[in-house]
């Protein structure tokens, strides 16, 4: 993809008012970059309803006695047990044992400290100075600078004569791939530093002169696009230290924690796709795919890598469910012999898993604590009666009320016109007159009013829900069906959606609706007149606090021009392409996509998520979002969709690393739901405030088929990421000042520097082959 000037200018401009907003506020500002890690005890767990005690057959040890007697730092590393006794648990881009260094640059030569990261004072408390490098340099050196000057002369710069301090971490990586496995000591420095070529060469020889010859098998590992090699290949080889990248590390982790805690269920390993229907919520399948459509679950193992940006790991975070990725063949096997459709007791640890049989009755009674604990939640709904426009309701309402109207247009329906709006990214925002081009699609919301409508409109239907509805609510003498009873039962509920009738208040507005939109499309786009909208679901049961609902829902398209019957009779047509299944809508008029999408609130799936989380299912409804099909431009213009992107904006499994996670993959295939055998592109944007360059690690490349190989570079070039983080940026920032509730008593201004933020946004994009970008949807999401 070619880049053009105007859009290299626009990049500036939009970077400068980041700069200019930020300057504009007050607040507390984010110190130093943090590194942070965990002492290597025994994992604590929170709220996961078992005994806090370690699995009898742990083998992360706690620091020994011998450990606790050693000084906070050391000058030089002399054995493997040396630097086990000093290593605390990383949680950088690729967990794991990690010691922390700092060079003194200042000094003639220069002096190295290993910082013990187990170290504890007499009254047992782990002191800030054993486990960052900013306090390190207050206690040791006596430093009196602020963090900022701190940060510009530590990590921000590439010049030794200005790099007062260099700051890295030896790392320990356990790797394997399809014939061997191999073990080595990692040097490496967090993925916003400037260090590069001449500058790096000379870190690297003092780290190998402070090691024992023991300490062998050492390598760089670039944890940044900017930590270039070009010129020290032959040098770093002299000094026996290998060279590789952190996508290169993270290919050959056997074992990634995606959610760590502790739970209880059935093992039992997924041969057959169809199975997944009969999970329950007592369950931990074994995946060797990722599944498209993932049920509640007890917890969750895949022999495959996953995407933190994909529904998986989202659903586990949202639910505090554990979830792991283990490649390690011989440890699925052995799994496979011993636990499956065994009762067990899973912990999804930092270091390792753990695994033992456990009881029926143990499992019963964990998950009954589990959910007895929980809360009931009613859905409160507005009752708005307008079908408007996005840009219309923009106009109409402040970026608050545009937020409060979710009870009303739900998740999606509210969201959109949110985005819309001139205060956010909409026409004439700041974004907008930067960039040039329109960020947002077009499209109208339909109140859930018209939902429960349409309900009362078809009496059978209605007596057939309600009878659902108080089976999953165990009323009036029900009891929920199992799973098999509950997929027929949605099958027939369904079946009956499809053939209902749309009363005449909705159905009498969704001409003029269609005619209103396709005018606004021409009048943007006066060559690309629009044929066909995706109708989406905008359930009041998704895009809530804690509950973001991703996946649960079915969307469909629509030809514009074909509104349908009120009482027409549709169907679901099944299509497979390739690996994937395809649902449509058929006819494809408005009319039968509206009733596909209100019959998607009962999908399966949305009534077991909403039963884990004790939503009251008789207060849940469906708004509509309906919007102008994606690819539009692709023969009028020849503007094509290239990519798929989802932000997440904070670094999802990552607590010691500021930025925002990205995940993309090219247009033929999703990044929530990627096709089985393919994965995603997964990169880390480092920042520590807006003003800041964004700085880009690629932990892991694109395999955008699953006849290709894993591709060996970024699938877009840099100005496109950084044009992504800078709209994501945006958009965080705006919601953030129009949403209190999103970041109670703080500064928006210093929000990424935040790690511990209570929310951050998940954002899913469009890429275009002219570099446009659009944001499909914003969501709120609270796992970290």
């Amino acid at each position: 993809m070619k880049t053009s000037t105007y859009a290299l200018t626009s990049l500036l401009i939009l970077t400068l008012s980041l700069t200019t907003t930020a300057a504009q506020n007050t607040g507390k500002k984010p110190m130093f970059l943090p590194g942070a890690s965990e002492i290597r005890h025994a994992p604590n767990h929170q709220n996961d309803g078992l005994s806090m005690a370690p699995p009898p057959n742990m083998s992360v040890a706690p620091p020994s006695a011998a450990a606790k007697k050693q000084s906070y730092f050391a000058d030089k590393i002399s054995s493997p047990e040396q630097f086990d006794s000093m290593a605390s648990f990383s949680q950088g881009l690729v967990k794991g044992a990690a010691v922390k260094f700092l060079i003194d640059n200042r000094a003639k030569p220069a002096k190295i400290y290993f910082i013990n990261g187990n170290y504890t004072e007499s009254d047992g408390t782990r002191p800030d100075y054993a486990q960052y490098h900013y306090y390190f340099t207050q206690k040791h050196l006596g430093l009196t600078i602020d963090s900022e000057v701190f940060n510009n002369s530590t990590y921000f710069t590439n010049d030794l004569k200005k790099k007062k301090f260099i700051a890295g971490t030896l790392q320990h990586y356990e790797i394997s791939n399809k014939t061997e496995k191999s073990a080595f000591y990692g040097i490496q420095f967090y993925p916003q530093d400037l260090i590069a070529e001449g500058t790096l060469l000379y870190t690297l020889s003092i780290v190998r002169k402070a090691l024992d010859k023991s300490i062998t098998n050492l390598a760089f590992v670039s944890y940044g696009s900017q930590q270039t090699i070009s010129t020290i290949t032959q040098q770093s080889e002299g000094l026996k230290i290998k060279l590789t990248t952190v996508d290169q590390v993270y290919a050959g982790i056997s074992y990634i924690p995606m959610n760590v805690g502790r739970t209880l269920g059935k093992l039992k390993f997924i041969d057959d796709p169809k199975a997944i229907d009969d999970l329950s919520p007592q369950d931990i399948p074994v995946f060797k795919e990722l599944p498209l459509d993932l049920s509640v679950v007890a917890g969750v193992i895949t022999t495959v890598i996953q995407d933190a940006g994909a529904h998986v790991n989202l659903k586990s975070k949202e639910r505090n469910t554990p979830n792991m990725v283990m490649k390690d063949a011989d440890k699925i096997k052995e799994w496979r012999e011993l636990y499956n459709h065994q009762y067990v007791e899973m912990s999804v640890e930092n270091e390792q898993p753990v695994i033992k049989l456990s009881t029926e009755a143990e499992v019963k009674a964990y998950h009954k604590k589990k959910d007895d604990a929980k809360p009931k939640s009613v859905i409160e709904n507005g009752n708005a009666t307008e079908i408007l426009l996005f840009d219309t309701l923009a106009q109409k309402n402040t970026p608050f009320e545009l937020i409060k109207s979710a009870n009303s247009y739900g998740g999606k329906a509210s969201k959109l016109p949110l985005l819309a709006h001139k205060e956010m990214v909409g026409l004439g925002s700041v974004l907008h007159k930067s960039l040039g081009y329109r960020l947002t699609p077009m499209g109208f919301s339909i109140p859930i009013k018209y939902y429960f409508d349409f309900v009362k409109a078809n009496p059978e239907l209605k007596k057939q829900l309600n009878k659902l509805k108080d089976a999953e609510m165990s009323l009036n003498g029900l009891t929920p069906p199992s799973p098999k009873e509950r997929a027929q039962v949605v099958k027939n509920i369904q079946d009956m959606f499809y053939v209902a009738t749309i009363p005449d208040n909705l159905f009498s507005q969704l001409q003029p609706m269609a005619d209103a939109l396709k005018k606004q499309v021409v009048e943007t786009y006066p060559k690309s007149p629009l044929k066909k909208v995706k109708i989406r679901s905008s359930s009041n049961a998704e895009d809530i606090p804690q509950f973001d609902g991703a996946g649960l829902h079915s969307s469909y398209g629509a030809k514009i021009d074909k509104v349908g019957e009120p009482n027409s009779e549709c169907h679901i047509k099944v299509s497979q392409e390739g690996v994937a299944t395809k649902e449509e809508m058929k006819p494809e008029s408005l009319a039968c996509a509206i009733k596909g999408v209100y019959a998607s609130l009962w999908n399966k799936r949305a009534i077991e998520e909403r039963n884990f989380a004790r939503i009251d299912q008789h207060s849940t409804g469906m708004a509509l979002a309906v919007n102008m099909s994606y690819d539009f431009r692709d023969d009028s213009e020849g503007v094509d969709e290239i990519g798929n992107a989802v932000v997440v904006t904070r670094v999802i499994n990552s607590s010691g690393v500021y930025g925002y996670r990205i995940s993309l993959n090219e247009d033929e295939n999703l990044v929530t739901n990627p096709t089985p055998d393919t994965q995603s592109e997964i990169v880390i944007a480092s920042f520590l405030e807006f003003k800041e360059e964004p700085k880009l690690s690629f932990l892991q490349f694109a395999k955008p088929t699953a006849a290709q190989e894993v591709l060996k570079k970024p699938l877009f070039n840099e100005t496109l990421y950084k044009t992504i983080v800078r709209v994501a940026q945006r958009v965080e920032l705006n919601y953030c000042k129009n949403n209190p509730k999103y970041y109670p008593g703080g500064s928006c201004q210093w929000i990424t520097g935040d790690l511990n933020r209570p929310s951050s946004l998940d954002m899913e994009l469009k890429i275009y082959s002219n570099g446009e970008v659009l944001i499909k949807q914003v969501r709120e999401f609270g796992g970290k």
